[in-house]
């Protein structure tokens, strides 16, 4: 009987023993498997954390990269608008325009007819902007043509009638919408300048008009002006040249 009870206190105790050892070893195993866990998920949060330094290392290079290029580019498009203003202001200066580019081109067309350039240089330095004139000038009057009409005294000379002054002009249209024989005044006209043994200028525009003709060491200077119905009256004076 007693035999019996103490084997049976010894299962008891070997049961109970096993059962501790069963959560103990649980226990363990689940011990171990969150340390795993712990371990993994930290050491691939430090790889993550490595990756994306080396990402925003490598992005700061690019911006790095991105601001020299754009800074490089600025100071390229600061450097052309430099260059462009630059070739602007030599083309203001080197290429003549308006009355500057008459006269360079007149002096071409010197040049090119075998007028020395020596001679050029001495008339042009000799001109001044105070004019030696006669101061006597003289006004005449003439007839000026149209499509429908070819008349007398239509002309008028100058300087002794070596310089000869004609002119061309529109039909007036009256009312009824017909043409007159006389020319309209508040229409362009062109007036030819016929010098005798030199050649012939011309000058087309509204009334009045300006023109002034070289012959020798003589400058020719005209104003034409409209004047009574059919006429244009002609003002001249004669100035030293140059």
């Amino acid at each position: 009987m007693t035999l019996g009870l103490h084997e049976s206190r010894l299962r008891q105790r070997r049961r109970r023993r096993l059962a501790i050892l069963k959560w103990v070893f649980v226990l363990g195993a689940l011990l171990f498997a969150g340390y795993y866990a712990y371990e993994t998920g930290s050491a691939l949060a430090q790889q993550e954390v490595r990756d994306l330094r080396r990402e925003i290392d490598r992005l700061r290079g690019s911006v790095a990269e991105l601001t020299n290029a754009r800074e490089e580019l600025a100071r390229e498009v600061e450097a052309a608008r430099d260059r462009e203003e630059q070739w602007a202001e030599r083309y203001r200066r080197d290429v003549p325009t308006g009355e500057t580019k008459e006269l360079f081109a007149l002096v071409q067309d010197r040049l090119s007819s075998g007028v020395p350039a020596d001679r050029l240089a001495f008339v042009i330095g000799a001109t001044s902007t105070a004019a030696s004139c006669d101061g006597r000038p003289e006004t005449k009057r003439f007839i000026v043509p149209t499509p429908i009409y070819q008349g007398a005294n239509d002309s008028v000379g100058f300087a002794n009638s070596t310089i000869r002054i004609t002119a061309r002009g529109e039909s007036a249209i009256n009312r009824n919408g017909n043409p007159e024989a006389w020319f309209d005044p508040a229409k362009p006209i062109t007036v030819t300048f016929a010098s005798l043994g030199g050649k012939s200028s011309e000058v087309s525009g509204m009334l009045p008009l300006h023109h002034s003709v070289v012959k020798g060491e003589n400058e020719y200077r005209f104003t034409i002006a409209a004047g009574n119905r059919g006429f244009v009256n002609v003002t001249g004076d004669r100035c030293d040249y140059p």
